[in-house]
């Protein structure tokens, strides 16, 4: 396995906003100060959606999953179309749920090449893409075999072992993009940039994963630097920029019109949503107080940002009817209340979080806002092309969706490993 030796200094501090722990950042964190009641570790179902209604709306989801994607070829929309059917599993107790979810983990560990990474499904090979799917494996895991959990973990480990041999780990501490490929998919070169979703994805959350697997914790280390490095780039105001420099967010020309639109305006809600998934893996499973308070502070500042843009109408983002060239990041923006039912049940129990989530939970619930928000399973156009051409939008609104609603019902349902 190549991982650094287990003789590592601390993470360094990279930015202010990640060393400084203030006073009340920490009272927030035992939940004794600001505005609302001390947090409580399981929340009334009924704090954050209607739950007959969702229930419903999500059985009806994991229905069309189970019928309709069931083969998704795109990696990162298949792992969340089959970690919704994991948690649909977990509330409804249907096993035909968990049957297809596995079939789809037994087909994915099979899609690992013998260089230990996996072909995205479309284009380049993106280290982003493979944390979301591998996501599927983590939440699977406490419901597999023991044969299947050995082959979880061991594909895990092959495929940091294989990051870290091709250099695609920074000094920084952030993830690079993965690999640029010719059309019919032959790697060419490592594409070394950093890259906040890599980071959260793959540094974050499937580093966080396998310390927790396996008590090593060289990768905790590499889950503590990937997320250092993230909230070393957060503004002051909570927002996380979209850090990735072949795309036009570079930070070394932060202050130029058009960076800044793709650091801070384009991409802000996708950030938050999938900057949200390491955090809150990180926040449980770190083992680490000081860690967990530094994180926690900062994370309050990212849930200030989500209250003050929630549109009126209880979504983030542009959608189609809106502004067609930017729903590109809303069909990602469900993700973003997993953050703030996190802070609310952990952190601390805000009343202004948990309307906040209650307004999403009822626009998704009102059937005439369902089509047009891009809900396949509610008739949303399935024409809706990604750029990169293998899968719809709606793919992506859909399946992050149905982690949505899971996550108001069972609070951490998708972090439960």
């Amino acid at each position: 396995m190549c991982l650094p030796s287990r003789r590592f200094p601390s993470t360094r501090p990279r930015g202010p906003r990640w060393t400084r722990v203030v006073l009340s950042g920490l009272l927030a964190a035992c939940g004794l100060s600001g505005r609302g009641r001390a947090a409580t570790t399981e929340p009334s179902q009924s704090v954050f959606c209607a739950p007959a209604a969702t229930r419903e709306m999500l059985h009806d989801l994991c229905e069309y999953v189970a019928a309709e994607k069931a083969g998704m070829p795109t990696i990162f929309i298949g792992g969340y179309y089959m970690r919704t059917l994991v948690a649909g599993h977990q509330v409804f107790g249907d096993r035909r749920y968990l049957e297809r979810a596995l079939t789809y983990g037994d087909w994915l560990l099979a899609r690992q090449g013998g260089d230990g990474f996996w072909k995205t499904g479309y284009g380049d090979i993106y280290l982003a893409d493979t944390g979301s799917a591998l996501g599927l494996l983590m939440v699977l895991n406490r419901h597999a075999d023991p044969g299947r959990q050995a082959r979880y973990r061991a594909a895990m480990q092959r495929y940091i072992a294989a990051v870290q041999a091709n250099r695609l780990i920074q000094p920084s501490g952030a993830f690079g993009v993965g690999f640029r490929t010719k059309a019919q998919g032959t790697v060419l070169v490592p594409w070394r940039d950093e890259y906040t979703i890599s980071s959260a994805l793959s540094g974050g959350v499937v580093c966080t994963w396998l310390y927790h697997a396996t008590q090593d914790a060289r990768y905790r280390e590499l889950a503590h630097q990937a997320l250092g490095w993230i909230m070393s780039t957060q503004r002051d105001d909570g927002a996380i920029p979209y850090v990735l420099k072949g795309d036009g967010g570079d930070l070394a020309k932060r202050g130029d019109p058009a960076t800044d639109f793709v650091l801070w305006e384009k991409h802000r809600f996708q950030a938050v949503a999938y900057v949200g998934e390491a955090v809150i893996a990180f926040d449980r499973y770190c083992d680490q107080p000081a860690w967990r308070r530094r994180l926690r502070d900062q994370a309050g500042a990212t849930v200030e940002f989500l209250l003050r843009t929630q549109n009126a109408d209880g979504t983030w983002g542009y959608k189609d009817s809106e502004n067609p060239a930017r729903s590109y990041d809303q069909k990602r923006s469900p993700g973003v209340s997993h953050l703030l039912v996190w802070y609310y049940t952990n952190v601390r129990a805000d009343d202004r979080v948990a309307a906040a989530v209650r307004r999403f939970n009822a626009f998704l619930l009102n059937r005439a806002n369902q089509r047009g928000f891009g809900l396949l399973q509610a008739g949303g156009d399935a024409s809706n092309p990604s750029p990169l051409g293998a899968f719809t939008q709606n793919d992506v609104v859909t399946a992050l969706t149905g982690r949505a609603l899971a996550d108001m019902l069972q609070p951490g349902i998708d972090a439960h490993w």
